[in-house]
């Protein structure tokens, strides 16, 4: 297995890293924004926009177009398409656990090829992530933009829970 850790430094902007590497940040201008940027170490920016009003379908695109799109599902679970120029991926990511949260992605064929854990820090009111992937995600073409798609994921359910808890009491 391999490791990946997403630090929220403050506030809306998270790094992503392997073997203590930045492999890049997302950056979200305000906290109630629905428009961010991915700024990779390498100098290339990806911006994330929600494609609808709701804010249930979000874009990662570039200059050249766009890169990946993840919706929320009827059943909770959310659906990555990657798009590459012979062909689209489709990626699924999924609540594992009921009492202790953590997140599955699975190929379109439902083989599990990584698992990640949000771990709250209190003292800063967010979650930093750890991801453990597969040798099969390694392989993959779009792994990069997977994992950013990934956070999305894991940031809008968490998001959404909170918002639940929070109209509940």
């Amino acid at each position: 297995m391999n490791s990946y850790k997403i630090t929220a430094n403050q506030l809306g902007q998270y790094q992503i890293s392997r073997q203590d590497q930045i492999i890049g940040e997302w950056i979200y201008p305000k906290w109630y924004a629905k428009q961010s940027e991915i700024r990779h170490k390498d100098g290339r920016v990806w911006q994330v926009k929600a494609k609808s009003f709701w804010g249930n379908a979000t874009e990662i695109f570039d200059a050249g177009g766009s890169l990946a799109e993840f919706k929320m599902r009827w059943n909770g679970s959310m659906e990555i398409q990657i798009f590459k120029p012979e062909q689209t991926y489709r990626f699924y990511f999924k609540l594992k656990g009921f009492w202790k949260t953590s997140y599955l992605l699975l190929d379109e064929h439902r083989h599990e090829l990584c698992q990640l854990y949000p771990d709250m820090k209190w003292n800063r009111t967010h979650y930093d992530f750890s991801i453990e992937t597969s040798e099969e995600f390694e392989q993959l073409d779009a792994k990069e933009i997977i994992l950013f798609a990934m956070i999305a994921c894991a940031d809008y359910h968490l998001k959404s829970i909170s918002s639940a808890a929070v109209s509940a009491s």
